[in-house]
């Protein structure tokens, strides 16, 4: 190679390899922050990260003591959710981005702790509603919910083959509240009626039809499905078996009771535990097909049951046992069934936020904190053991918990903690209601189970038929 042809190759081969080292060098550029610090950023951005308010959120979580302000104020409704220390912090704007997507702040603060870190506040997505329908929907739904309890109470006492009178019902109700007692024969009819005919039913009702509702309403945030009943794992068809072996042993009403509360209990258990050992699969999927199947399996041992039980005596105490009724519930059925209910409630109402969270994906979830697994077990055994409670002293009573909480959904949105509440309220109302129809719409009183299905049929339909959003 000549001199001349070796110096061209050298300079060529210097300027290929020292140019794109000096461009490699400048192509980054620095820029200075709102807080007036200076940031290094690349010149050509290669890649853009996309996030919503779940990712900036979290940055906040992670790292609080770095921020030193926020892209936007407030507004009134978010206050309450950011600890007083940060949400008096200025807003600082952005550097770049717009809407919900991550800004530049967050993204340096991820690869650089001493830069900038803003974030956007919480949506309206997490809480359900919007803020006008927070302070109009929600206590106008509470309202007209309690209301229309308060007016099937009432026309539970006055309507039946004993009515009572309002002057009397209210006069009595307050002659036991001061300690007195009514007088003349009239006034011990009314009693007698009152407390120990209608009163028992009417609150027996009220406790089923709200513990029915809160565990579908439950179920279906959980599972996020809106075909899912409080009987979807199998609790139904477990207490139905326990009631079913206990009538065909010829044992008494505590044992019936007692015995459609555990075996329901036990047939969730073994569903939960079919679903925790089989691994590799959807959860929330393998826990329902595991119910139903096992639903399945007990309502065969069921039938068994009914064919071997004796056909005069055995046999309609089963049949008239599975169909639902409230006809011989009692202030001891209800005070029995109050205390498991109380416990299932509250446990779910503790636990409420955290159950809307978990209605946007366990992924979701677990990037606010919430432990999905932890959480649906505990929301999984106070709805069952609710459910439990109830069915042992009311027999299996369906739709309540299918179509009371489509109905709330429409009022309130499906924030659970707006939920819940209405929930409990449109449920006792809704079984109080089909019970009074149960026993004045015909001479003979018809079960309720037949009857909720002829009322809740329709329903439904109807609310198919209007409901044009999704149900989420």
């Amino acid at each position: 190679m000549s001199p001349v042809r070796r110096r061209r190759f050298l300079v060529a081969m210097a300027v290929g390899v020292c140019v794109p080292s000096a461009l490699r060098a400048v192509a980054k550029r620095d820029i200075k922050d709102d807080a007036g610090r200076t940031v290094m950023i690349p010149a050509k951005v290669e890649r853009v990260y996309g996030a919503g308010p779940p990712a900036s959120m979290l940055a906040f979580a992670l790292a609080p003591e770095k921020l030193i302000g926020w892209t936007s104020h407030f507004r009134p409704a978010e206050r309450p959710f950011v600890p007083e220390k940060y949400a008096n912090l200025p807003a600082l704007g952005r550097l770049t981005g717009r809407g919900n997507t991550a800004n530049v702040e967050v993204v340096l603060a991820a690869k650089h702790p001493s830069s900038l870190l803003c974030s956007e506040p919480t949506t309206d997505r997490f809480r359900g509603s919007t803020e006008s329908a927070r302070k109009f929907r929600m206590p106008l739904a509470v309202g007209i919910a309690a209301v229309a309890l308060v007016a099937i109470v009432i026309v539970a006492f006055t309507v039946g083959q004993y009515p009572v009178s309002l002057g009397e019902l209210a006069s009595l109700l307050w002659a036991r509240l001061a300690g007195g007692a009514g007088a003349g024969a009239s006034a011990t009819i009314a009693e007698t009626v009152i407390f120990d005919v209608c009163g028992p039913r009417v609150l027996a009702a009220l406790l089923v039809g709200g513990a029915l509702a809160a565990s579908g309403a439950a179920y279906q945030t959980l599972l996020r499905n809106p075909l899912v009943s409080p009987d979807i794992l199998g609790v139904s068809a477990g207490a139905a078996l326990g009631a079913v072996l206990a009538i065909f042993l010829s044992l008494n009403i505590w044992a019936i009771q007692g015995f459609a509360f555990g075996f329901g209990l036990l047939a969730v258990a073994a569903a939960y535990v079919i679903a925790a050992s089989l691994r590799g699969h959807d959860p929330i999927l393998v826990l329902v097909l595991a119910g139903v199947v096992l639903g399945s399996l007990l309502g065969a041992c069921i039938a068994l049951v009914k064919y071997l039980a004796d056909p005069y005596n055995q046999l309609p105490a089963i049949t008239y046992w599975l169909l639902g009724n409230l006809a011989s519930a009692s202030v001891e059925d209800v005070r029995t069934s109050l205390v498991p209910v109380l416990v299932g409630l509250v446990a779910l109402w503790l636990v409420r936020w955290r159950i809307t969270v978990l209605s946007l994906g366990d992924e979701e979830a677990a990037s606010l904190g919430v432990s999905a697994g932890r959480i649906r077990a505990l929301v999984i055994g106070a709805a069952t053991l609710v459910t439990a409670a109830v069915v042992s002293i009311s027999g299996i009573i369906g739709w309540i918990g299918l179509v009371v909480p489509h109905v709330a959904r429409m009022l309130v949105g499906p924030d659970f903690r707006v939920l819940f509440p209405v929930s409990v309220l449109l449920g006792s109302a809704f079984l109080l209601g089909v019970d009074t129809l149960a026993r004045t719409v015909a001479r003979i009183e018809i079960p309720l189970g037949v009857l909720t299905a002829f009322v809740g049929t329709p329903i439904f339909v109807w609310l198919l038929a209007t409901t044009r959003r999704r149900w989420q």
